[in-house]
């Protein structure tokens, strides 16, 4: 049995040409057409926008004023690549892998010295947005819900009050209460928790890069049934022993990774409903790393 020749650079990327024009023929129709006919008719606004021309390999470029630049040509005349195709993630994320998760505009700097991808920062936000690595290095933790009504006594006028304290304690400190818990509910735009998100445990004792992960078994709901906090399976100890905490969602950090629904749904009721025996509620000791 003869063994696989392995693929010419040149092989490689005559592929690539070919999975390129496929996409821009489906993308780009009309300035295919307008530029492969040379018609009269009305320029199609991309060709306009962007300078479009289709070279020598049947690719659909873009030109610029920077011909005259000591840059490759690729850079010069980048490639123009629709914003939604599977494609053009694997493009993003092996550009972001090369420049070592570097950030947004790293990713598409380099990204555009061969691809002029359309609304480019904002395809690369949306993939970077999911990347596991970045996640677990600069990830925001889960927004905290609206906070509850407050108890009678905070809210009740009773002596010693005096009436001129009343009405201004009325129209000032309840009204300026009610303002702040609108503030902190328009600045919660953080995704909702569920069973089976995978997540990172903040633990402001250590280093980030030593905090672990964990699963989340049990959604914990307030007086107001808005979820508040957690039960967590993590790893832990010397024995690596799967552990029970009890966390706020505020020191929660999802990174975008889900237990399959399937195996949610599957879980017992009963395991639900009542905390685990061995809850562990109590905060860590500092040689105790989470």
């Amino acid at each position: 049995m003869t063994k696989p020749k392995d693929l010419s650079a040149s092989e490689i990327n005559a592929a690539e040409n070919i999975w390129f024009r496929s996409i821009q023929n489906v993308s780009f129709p009309s300035e295919i057409e307008y530029l492969s006919s040379k018609s009269q008719g009305s320029i199609p606004n991309r060709v306009r926008q962007f300078g479009l021309f289709i070279d020598e390999q049947e690719l659909l470029r873009c030109e610029g004023r920077i011909d005259k630049a000591n840059i490759p040509r690729e850079s010069k005349n980048p490639m123009l690549l629709p914003a939604k195709h599977p494609i053009i993630d694997l493009i993003v994320r092996d550009v972001h892998h090369r420049v070592k998760h570097n950030g947004i505009r790293d990713t598409l700097t380099t990204t555009r010295e061969r691809f002029w991808i359309l609304r480019g920062r904002e395809v690369v936000k949306r993939i970077l947005k999911k990347c596991v690595v970045c996640r677990k290095a600069e990830g925001t933790p889960y927004g905290v819900p609206p906070p509850p009504h407050l108890p009678p006594c905070r809210v009740a006028d009773d002596p010693p009050f005096t009436n001129q304290f009343t009405k201004q304690w009325r129209t000032e400190y309840l009204l300026g209460l009610r303002e702040q818990s609108r503030v902190m509910a328009r600045n919660n735009k953080t995704g909702n928790i569920s069973i089976g998100d995978i997540v990172i445990l903040r633990n402001d004792k250590t280093s980030r890069c030593f905090w672990k992960l964990a699963k989340v078994e049990q959604l914990l709901h307030g007086e107001d049934n808005l979820v508040r906090a957690a039960v967590v399976k993590v790893l832990g100890g010397k024995s690596d022993k799967a552990q029970l905490l009890r966390r706020s969602i505020s020191h929660l950090i999802p990174i975008e990774v889900k237990q399959p629904l399937s195996e949610v749904k599957n879980k017992s009721e009963a395991t639900i409903s009542e905390p685990p025996v061995s809850l562990n509620t109590r905060p860590r000791r500092m040689a105790a790393v989470i």
